[in-house]
């Protein structure tokens, strides 16, 4: 794989064994194992496997995100304009066999035979012992390759080839593969194994002795998908948000409404009761496509806007979805909405959000209870699994009341929200306590899904148009017209979009009046979903205001330029955000700064500006509080300057509960701080350091910062591999590379020859031994060099490859005058980490220490403010 990265195009064949796992495994011989515009007949279902449209391929199927074609053998995953093939070869080579290519080429000749059935591919004997399939989901390709007895071979290899994307390796064993433009499109996870009672390889060894068979090596090919396109209402795209709801110009398919229908004020905690309409984001045929239903029936599109846990995707409120990636027990997300989602032992779910309330769900995913930091409690109860009363934080309990399984009335007090439904089960009206009624229209020629009408019991009443993106049987509908009539028309809005169905490249939309006259428009250039430009038109088409976005990596604008005349550049606003979603940055045009600091998250405590700097200007006068280590959006300080002199601080102090007990605020010239700097290294002894703050004021709290540096330690990691059994005489290595994790040898066979002079020796064959795996190695961190015992183009009975690393540290800890050790960071390696130090005046003495058993090493600074009395 490595010798490739540099022409993508070139055809090569790569050992599968990418990670400790595979390499034993076949090395050491494992045993294992429509109504829809014309459309006139049915199509296949989901996802099934069915007869190729590609005639190299004898079958094939069909998600929305990735195309697979199958041929004996043979597979190939086709994403866009991008392809990846994958071909099992047959080069199996026993310890007994020293000639077995008749064997092998007789083996390549025997037609296989596939069996189908649904999403599932299966053939049986593509070794002696050995069945491979392949099973079809939404953005997963699995392939299993199952041994069924013990038998020993020496190495299964797959040939792989692609077009369009360049590979690289990951640390974790997996392969990622992006385009051209370095958008991450496909990854090949590490491969691992289980036995048929389900128990899944640790302790590699002992593990393949103790195994139940057959045993299933599992290497998947996952397709990257941009779940961020398809979630809910987006903070970037206010300009085509009114009050109720949203189009969404990076795809278009997306109209989301939101409807109010019950509010409770309450103690803590308000209970609202809301519906949310949302457009599926993809259609097969005409029926949604991998669609989780909520937990409450309200209709095609509607649900009640309560969060939920469904088998693949977190739903949370406004619609937002997010992918469950499960590590361990826990999923935390950091895009979009912040959270952290914990399954419990008893099977139920936790989720505790950025302010620190928290989400009680039942084990099949339902909404349980609602508590907030003063615990508060909205509790959800369920009759037979269906939701049937909640109760509010001071006791009240609202009804809910059912009809074919549809939630028909809502009762409170007395009185009643009702809501009615077709024959299709959609949601045609809702009429509230003062009987006032809503109703709601959907598209009644080709997808029933599709909201059209919305009229309110003010006679007024908005209408939607759609159109549709296909690939083959899947479609995306998009909103094209939306008007809006008190009696007669009042405005309307047209929409239109550049792209495919696989992402949009622009959208336009022009703003029309009560005739159909252009009142404006906006012109959209859309990235991967997100807005990178947005062209502000006056009626006669004329730019007058352009905003160019740049974004990170969590998809939070980091820099907006604005263009009053739409190209000439008036001047650019700066953001930075910490690592759960808040603003602790922003600039202006006018060089006005702010700079905000929250609890539990990696600025607490100091201010940073847009390129990561500490900011040494403040008094740094946090409270340090104790705050839940669930709160991280409790503002702790927030300051502001406009030129290099002249600033405003504020600090707040909290309770136990993160209530704000006072904030002092604080007006002045900039704070003078001190520094010290210095290296922590075991090799030399040097793991403690003085603070002098003699003669100094400490006005607030310093900050430190530590980088992990590669120690002045070489350490080497050994593996060795013995001449097979196969050389009844010497082994002569051949050539050797990295793959993997693990030193691919190949060597041949000598045997003494007294008519071969002048080395009187005949060599034969072509072999190969894994050596590994190795944990230092190529491409990890602190990786120097390796060498070999003996070198390559000797004989050997056994063959040593060494590799030479430098550690670097992990946990960190820090002391003041032998106070109490307090962790800086958990696992530093090469990174940075910034904490805050509360320090007093007077002389201090600095300890680490650093938790690992080899000799580390580490920079250090401190930052402690000094010398101002700001007027307060």
């Amino acid at each position: 794989m490595a010798a490739a990265l540099a022409n993508p195009l070139e055809e090569i064949v790569v050992d599968q064994s990418l990670d400790k796992m595979r390499h034993f495994s076949l090395r050491d011989g494992i045993p294992g194992f429509e109504e829809y515009y014309g459309y006139t007949q049915t199509p296949e279902q989901p996802l099934e496997i069915h007869a190729s449209d590609d005639l190299n391929f004898q079958y094939m199927a069909h998600s929305p995100y990735y195309k697979v074609y199958f041929k004996e053998k043979k597979v190939r995953m086709s994403v866009g304009n991008s392809w990846i093939e994958f071909e099992l070869k047959d080069t199996m080579k026993t310890p007994e066999c020293i000639e077995c290519e008749p064997q092998q080429e007789e083996m390549e000749n025997t037609e296989l035979e596939l069996s189908v059935e649904q999403n599932l591919l299966s053939i049986s004997e593509v070794f002696e012992s050995v069945d491979l399939s392949y099973r079809v989901d939404t953005s997963l390709l699995t392939e299993m390759l199952i041994l069924k007895e013990p038998k020993q071979f020496e190495a299964i290899i797959q040939k792989i080839s692609w077009e369009g994307m360049t590979p690289a390796f990951e640390e974790d064993g997996s392969i990622l593969l992006s385009d051209e433009n370095g958008k991450e499109i496909l990854r090949i996870l590490a491969p691992f194994m289980k036995d048929a009672t389900g128990v899944v390889c640790e302790d590699l060894l002992k593990w393949l002795q103790e195994a139940v068979y057959p045993v299933i090596i599992d290497p998947s090919y996952e397709i990257i998908v941009n779940w961020w396109e398809y979630s809910g209402f987006k903070p970037n795209f206010q300009l085509l948000k009114s009050y109720k709801e949203c189009v969404n110009p990076g795809n278009g398919h997306q109209l989301t409404r939101s409807e109010t229908d019950l509010v409770i004020p309450g103690r803590g905690m308000d209970l609202v009761i809301s519906r949310l309409y949302e457009t599926p984001a993809v259609f097969y045929g005409a029926t949604p496509y991998d669609y989780e239903a909520p937990p409450v029936s309200v209709g095609k599109g509607w649900q009640l806007d309560f969060p939920h846990v469904g088998s693949t995707y977190m739903h949370l409120w406004g619609g937002a979805i997010y992918k469950i990636q499960w590590s361990g027990n826990t999923f935390e997300n950091h895009k979009g909405i912040h959270f952290i989602l914990i399954k419990n032992g008893d099977n139920t779910y936790t989720l505790t959000s950025a302010s620190g309330t928290i989400y009680e769900f039942s084990t099949t995913g339902k909404l349980t209870q609602i508590k907030d930091l003063d615990q508060n409690t909205i509790t959800f109860t369920y009759t037979e699994e269906i939701l049937s009363s909640i109760t509010d934080t001071i006791g009240r309990t609202v009804s809910l009341v059912y009809d074919n399984n549809r939630l028909k009335k809502i009762t409170y007090n007395g009185a009643e929200i009702e809501y009615s439904y077709d024959t299709n089960g959609s949601l045609i009206s809702m009429e509230d306590f003062l009987d006032r009624k809503t109703s709601y229209s959907y598209n009644s020629g080709y997808n029933v899904w599709l909201l059209t009408k919305v009229e309110y019991h003010t006679s007024g009443y908005t209408t939607y148009i759609y159109g549709r993106f296909q690939d083959e049987d899947y479609y995306k509908y998009y909103v094209s017209d939306e008007r809006i009539y008190e009696t007669s028309q009042v405005r309307s809005i047209h929409y239109s979009y550049t792209g495919s169905f696989e992402g949009i490249t622009s959208t336009t939309v022009e703003v029309k009046d009560q005739s159909d006259n252009v009142q404006g428009s906006y012109y959209c250039t859309v990235t991967d979903g997100l807005v990178t430009q947005r062209i502000i038109k006056n009626a006669s088409g004329t730019p007058i205001r352009k905003y160019a976005y740049i974004y990170n990596l969590r998809n939070q604008i980091t820099e907006e330029n604005v263009y009053n005349n739409g190209s000439t550049l008036s001047y650019t606003n700066y953001y930075t955000y910490d690592n759960w979603g808040n603003v602790i940055y922003a600039k202006n045009g006018e060089g006005h700064e702010v700079f905000f600091s929250y609890a539990n998250t990696d600025t607490s405590g100091f201010f940073i500006d847009n390129t990561g700097t500490i900011i040494r200007t403040f008094t740094n006068a946090f409270s340090n509080s104790s705050i839940p280590s669930s709160v991280h959006t409790a503002l702790l300080g927030a300051a502001e300057k406009q030129d290099s002199t002249f600033v405003r601080e504020v600090y707040v102090t909290y309770d136990s509960e993160a209530h704000s007990t006072q904030s002092k605020s604080s007006f002045g010239n900039a704070t003078t701080w001190l520094t010290f700097s210095g290296t922590f290294n075991e090799k030399t002894g040097s793991t403690s350091f003085p603070i002098d703050l003699t003669g100094h004021t400490v006005t607030g709290n310093g900050v430190l910062q530590i980088t992990g540096l590669p120690s002045d330690q070489v350490y080497t990691e050994s593996h060795s591999g013995i001449c097979q059994d196969q050389c009844t005489r010497d082994c002569k290595s051949v050539s050797g590379s990295w793959v993997g994790g693990s030193y691919s040898l190949n060597y041949q066979c000598c045997r003494h020859d007294p008519y071969n002079p002048p080395t009187y020796e005949t060599c034969f064959g072509s072999y190969n031994v894994y050596i590994g795996p190795f944990t230092h190695r190529p491409g990890t961190l602190g990786y120097q060099s390796y060498y070999t015992t003996p070198s390559m183009g000797q004989k050997f009975s056994t063959f040593t490859v060494t590799t030479n690393w430098k550690p670097y540290p992990v946990e960190v800890q820090y002391n003041l005058n032998n106070s109490p050790w307090k962790t800086v960071s958990s696992d530093l390696k090469d990174s940075t980490t910034t904490i805050t130090v509360p320090i007093a005046d007077g002389s201090h003495t600095l300890y680490f220490s650093e938790s690992s058993s080899l000799i580390t090493k580490f920079s250090w600074t401190l930052y402690v403010p000094v010398d101002n009395s700001p007027d307060t």
